[in-house]
């Protein structure tokens, strides 16, 4: 008999009408056939609703009276899963047709396997611009106990991933709802320190990259909550920083690096160079300070010319 369990897609939106209607339909196209779609429209102002509404029983349609962080509203989408295991998809995003169809078999019989992902195009509201999530990132994760391989390179697009509801049920914590941008981060990077991985070295689905996003208008949010996990690891478990403590200090690194780039996007040149220097001689961060003597927006403007 076909091993397919019952997938809970999980899509939370506010205000997406202009994206929606196309991520919902990419979950309509899958090739793999037993799914449901946990819609959770988060007090949504336009016509999310009417689209939403449109489609047949699959879609299970909730709707908050009034707009909650992000990650609360990911939880009461999770409460209303019914799957044995769980994926996610924002209003944003789109998945490729085989998504499911690849995936679901990698936790056929494999239950030590909490989490299966992979590789996302990566567009952007230039239409030229098309990029692979791990190319980017110029890293491949490994397989098993990734954890610590995180620390040093976190590589989990969350529009590709699906979780065992088993994992979920063991987290003392699901969506961290006091985040504002990295609450993905935060949940994926403690389901990992408990269950192994498995991921999937092809595109599966296609991330729209805008101004509008939460990650491009919250940015000053990201580099805080990043910390703020890790000082959580450390809390939960005792030999935190014996078993990781190099990888931690690669993850402090990078956090660094982050609030510097997201000081200079805020045009605090000097306060993002007092954040470079702490690395130095490191390559990246004495290019980034001698950069920020510029506008981001120009190096930026400067580095898509040369890629093209």
């Amino acid at each position: 008999m076909a091993f397919e369990p019952t997938v809970s897609v999980v899509m939370n939106c506010l205000n997406g009408e202009r994206f929606v209607r196309a991520a919902i339909e990419s979950i309509y196209a899958q090739t793999y056939p037993n799914w449901e779609i946990i819609f959770l429209d988060n007090a949504s102002t336009d016509g999310t609703a009417e689209i939403a509404r449109s489609f047949d029983m699959r879609l299970r349609y909730f709707c908050n009276a009034r707009t909650v962080p992000l990650g609360e509203a990911r939880n009461q989408a999770l409460q209303q899963a019914r799957g044995e295991l769980i994926a996610f998809l924002d209003a944003d995003d789109v998945w490729f047709p085989d998504k499911l169809a690849i995936q679901v078999p990698l936790f056929n019989g494999r239950p030590e396997i909490g989490l299966v992902f992979g590789d996302t195009e990566l567009r952007f509201e230039n239409p030229d611009r098309v990029q692979s999530y791990f190319e980017t990132h110029r890293y491949k994760p490994p397989r098993g106990h990734i954890f610590e391989s995180l620390l040093k390179h976190y590589t989990v697009p969350m529009l590709t991933a699906i979780i065992r509801a088993d994992a979920l049920r063991q987290m003392p914590q699901w969506f961290d709802p006091t985040y504002q941008v990295c609450d993905d981060f935060d949940f994926f990077m403690r389901l990992c320190y408990d269950w192994r991985v498995d991921y999937v070295d092809t595109c599966l689905a296609s991330c729209l990259i805008h101004s509008a996003a939460a990650t491009v208008r919250l940015h000053r949010f990201g580099p805080r909550e990043m910390a703020r996990t890790l000082e959580k690891l450390r809390a939960a478990h005792h030999d935190f920083d014996r078993r990781y403590g190099a990888a931690a200090a690669e993850m402090s690194r990078q956090i660094t690096y982050k609030q510097g780039i997201s000081l200079w996007r805020d045009g605090d040149g000097s306060a993002a160079r007092r954040e470079f220097g702490r690395y130095f001689p490191q390559r990246k961060f004495l290019a980034a300070y001698c950069a920020s003597f510029f506008p981001l927006t120009l190096i930026e403007r400067v580095r898509h010319l040369l890629a093209h």
